[in-house]
């Protein structure tokens, strides 16, 4: 979540429909209390093995993950494409791993560790009915 200001997670909270609870509250924290809880959640994922490589990538794709069709609508109602750039468009867990990867790249068995805690943050699809 690092990747644009608290503001601009703010004003999507502020605007758009969130789905999960835990995201809907980091949206809506200035950036102290923003980077106080992303540090809580890193020292939580470290001390249960999660190496930094994957916390990082996991904090990164999470919300975009997660919040798609939130992030979606606030850059069309705002008309800010710019933001695409630091915020794609995620559409599954194995598309934001992918991603991540290309960011900072890990070996399979990050890669497979980075999917297991994305999977549940999947949104529904139609695909799914």
């Amino acid at each position: 979540m690092y990747q644009v200001h608290a503001t601009i997670w703010n004003a999507i909270a502020r605007t758009q429909t969130l789905s999960n609870p835990s995201l809907r509250q980091l949206f809506a924290m200035d950036q102290d209390a923003l980077t106080q809880a992303l540090d809580a959640q890193a020292q939580a994922l470290e001390a249960s093995g999660v190496p930094n490589r994957v916390i990082v990538a996991y904090q990164t794709m999470a919300p975009l993950l997660a919040e798609s069709e939130a992030i979606s609508a606030y850059i069309v109602q705002t008309d800010n494409w710019s933001l695409r750039q630091a915020l794609p468009e995620v559409l599954s867990a194995e598309e934001a791993v992918a991603i991540a990867n290309l960011d900072r790249p890990m070996s399979s068995s990050e890669q497979r560790r980075l999917l297991d805690l994305l999977l549940p943050l999947t949104p529904p699809s139609w695909l799914d009915d």
